[in-house]
């Protein structure tokens, strides 16, 4: 049980960062787009960022899968419940400057990539 624990909480981890260090790097590569605090309406932009969640999504859930040990995708399922909660909360904060089918998107689409990942951490055995 406490490995499972720590897979999750690994899983989240390591989304966040890899996150926050990516959404740095595409606000440096598109300065004129992304401001802090203003409205991103570029909708190429926010496809990508929408790309690079669930290129993250599918990693946490792999990681996960692979230290939780058994059960993969179950756990990769719970990463994606925690991710999902997490997201609502900090969608909330960002609601007016993004378009609602971003944030729709967003949300969907954690705990599918999640799946994913849990799904190839059993290939991968």
């Amino acid at each position: 049980m406490f490995r499972s624990f720590i897979a999750v909480l690994a899983g989240v981890l390591i989304w966040t960062v890899f996150w926050l260090a990516g959404i740095a790097a595409i606000g440096a590569m598109f300065p004129q787009h992304i401001q802090a605090g203003e409205p991103l309406t570029h909708n190429g932009i926010l496809l990508l960022i929408l790309v690079f969640s669930v290129v993250l999504s599918v990693l946490a859930g792999y990681i996960t899968g692979r230290m939780a040990g058994r059960r993969p995708v179950l756990y990769a399922f719970w990463l994606g419940l925690v991710q999902l909660g997490l997201g609502i909360y900090f969608q909330s904060l960002a609601w007016e400057l993004m378009p609602l089918w971003y944030h729709a998107s967003f949300l969907a689409l954690l705990i599918p990539g999640n799946l994913a990942g849990g799904g190839l951490a059993i290939r991968a055995g």
